[in-house]
């Protein structure tokens, strides 16, 4: 009985060393545990010791000291939005990422968001330039249980806006901003300065976001190549005011923007029906696109722009369309807000088939 307790205490210490050893083996060298997986190699607490990973990996780490700090390292092949995704924290643990630029000191987002199993960061990235991951432990918080950690790349989406600049009007305010938020939400923003109507009109269907800081009037937007002589609109209907360079929205068959979830007019009574011309937005809705914003008043070309920031910046955040316009006009509403006419950008015509909608890349 004693030789048999004996060799039986054996075979468990022996069971234990061999997972002892594999764990060890798998942190300190990288063990792959399947193609495509990735386990941290130790020492990888500096930028310099970084582990390196790749697009749509399935990477495995371990927090396993108060003292203990993962880096990772990656680099895009192209352009577009990636999802750094913490995930599978070891219960009771809380665990937060931070995602560094090149030089492994600007720190470009973070996902700090307390004791939950999973932690998301999502930036526009560029190819050939690398990205550091710090994951840690807050307030010293650790396991020897692994996390996951996976980074993936998608296309950009694409989104346009049309501006004008000429004889001292400029449409091109808060642009920088405008495009930032675009990036944020997934879509790659350009913008197009001084285009024609035709222009934007064979664009519109092929955007994700379609967004016209123009001269508007009812049941129309313009367009201004270089002075107010060279002018080409866009109008809701056909109609006998049209020349050869204008195009309108009932032109397009039918569904022809349904893969367009938001379009915006900023400009003066751009959301207002014209009893010869119609109606931009409720146009654009019977199109396809989900989401129409315009205005019923005059406004400021600075004013207008200013607002389309701040809604994107909502959008960007997670809200849903409807909510993402009540906080704008919450803003706009703000004592501390500083514009040049309050009470008329407030006045947005807005139309939507899916107010609950999120609108990301």
């Amino acid at each position: 009985m004693k030789r048999k307790l004996c060799n039986s205490i054996n075979l468990r210490f022996i069971c234990s060393v061999l997972t002892l050893l594999i764990f060890i083996t798998q942190m300190s060298f990288g063990v792959s545990a399947s193609s495509g997986t990735i386990y941290e190699s130790e020492s990888n607490n500096t930028v310099s010791t970084a582990d390196t990973t790749y697009d749509d990996r399935d990477n495995y780490g371990a927090i396993i000291s108060s003292s203990d700090v993962d880096w990772w390292k990656i680099e895009f092949k192209s352009e577009g939005i990636a999802n750094f995704w913490l995930g599978d924290i070891p219960s009771g643990c809380d665990f937060d990422m931070q995602v560094y630029d090149y030089t492994g000191t600007k720190l470009l987002a973070e996902s700090v968001r307390g004791s939950t199993p999973s932690e998301l960061v999502k930036i526009h990235v560029r190819p050939g330039s690398k990205y550091y991951i710090k994951i840690y432990g807050f307030n010293g918080s650790h396991s020897v249980s692994y996390y996951s950690f996976r980074v993936k790349r998608y296309d950009l989406q694409d989104a346009k806006i049309f501006t004008f600049k000429y004889s001292g009007y400029n449409s091109r305010d808060e642009n920088n901003d405008i495009l930032k938020n675009l990036w944020g939400m997934g879509f790659g923003g350009q913008e197009y300065l001084n285009n024609t109507a035709i222009d934007a009109y064979n664009s519109f269907a092929k955007s994700s976001v379609f967004i016209v800081n123009g001269h508007g009037s009812k049941g129309k937007i313009s367009f201004y190549t270089a002075a107010p002589t060279t002018k080409t609109s866009i109008f809701a209907t056909k109609n006998s005011a049209m020349t050869s360079s204008d195009r309108a929205i009932s032109e397009y068959t039918n569904s022809a923007l349904s893969n367009v979830p938001l379009a915006i007019y900023t400009g003066c009574s751009s959301g207002v029906t014209s009893s010869t011309l119609g109606n931009m937005v409720d146009e654009t809705l019977e199109k396809g696109c989900f989401c129409c914003i315009a205005w019923t008043e005059d406004i400021y070309t600075k004013d207008g722009n200013a607002w389309v920031k701040k809604f994107l910046e909502h959008c960007k955040n997670g809200q849903n369309l409807g909510n993402a316009r009540q906080l704008t006009n919450d803003w706009v509403n703000d004592p501390k807000t500083k514009l040049i006419e309050k009470s008329s950008i407030s006045s947005q015509y807005y139309g939507a088939s899916r107010l609950w909608a999120t609108v990301i890349g």
